[in-house]
């Protein structure tokens, strides 16, 4: 190793422990390790400024810049991490809490199959079947929303393109089943809600009594 090399690593160190220093949150919260759910909902401040989406009806629980909130998306979109899903889900499970009077129909944001063979699972899936664990207030189905168009992922785009790349993106199945039933739309993270929005109104045509759209993390 020359010893450039040997300095920008030793210098990349110091900073890393500089920086659990003047960030302790960053250096505790980063890791999911051994933290029960309960602690992760109580630690990850709330979503208070959903100025940046569309529609006033859409909802979210974390704040996503907190390391986390942001540790346990990763986890859920990149490792199938059953524990991350634990955490979402429990978060998931208390923020309906003022609707547990009723039997509440979970419906996950679907992924184009392209993208479900390329990740192996959907991670919204994982986040709705976590909450089933925390009582029998809520019964989950993944056949009843469907994307049957595949886009380019929305982390790249614009807030103009994510807006007019999500309309009629999303197709009903099953209407039956959804009739007159309050029905709640899952993601796992959003920025614009624009996708949430359309999941929403998809359903709404298809005849729900009531759609609750609530993201994990804005």
């Amino acid at each position: 190793m020359g010893l450039d090399q040997e300095w920008a690593e030793n210098f990349t160190k110091a900073l890393a422990v500089l920086a659990s220093f003047i960030y302790p949150e960053s250096a505790a919260a980063a890791s999911l390790s051994g933290m029960d759910p309960k602690e992760a909902y109580a630690i990850i401040p709330r979503a208070t400024d959903l100025s940046g989406i569309i529609e006033p009806e859409i909802q979210a629980i974390w704040q996503y810049r907190h390391p986390l909130a942001r540790n346990i998306i990763h986890e859920l979109k990149n490792s199938r991490s059953a524990h991350a899903a634990d955490c979402a889900g429990y978060a998931l499970y208390m923020h309906l809490a003022e609707h547990l009077g009723e039997l509440l129909l979970l419906i996950p944001i679907p992924l184009s199959r392209q993208r479900l063979n390329e990740r192996g699972y959907n991670q919204c899936e994982l986040i709705a079947k976590a909450a089933l664990k925390y009582g029998n207030a809520f019964e989950m189905r993944n056949d009843i929303l469907t994307k049957p168009v595949h886009r380019t992922e929305q982390k790249t785009k614009s807030r103009s393109e994510r807006i007019r790349d999500s309309e009629n993106i999303f197709s009903i199945r099953n209407t039956e089943d959804i009739a007159r039933r309050i029905c709640v739309i899952i993601d796992d993270v959003t920025t614009t809600g624009s996708t949430l929005a359309a999941a929403r109104q998809a359903v709404i045509d298809a005849g729900a009594a009531r759609v609750i759209a609530i993201a994990i993390a804005h």
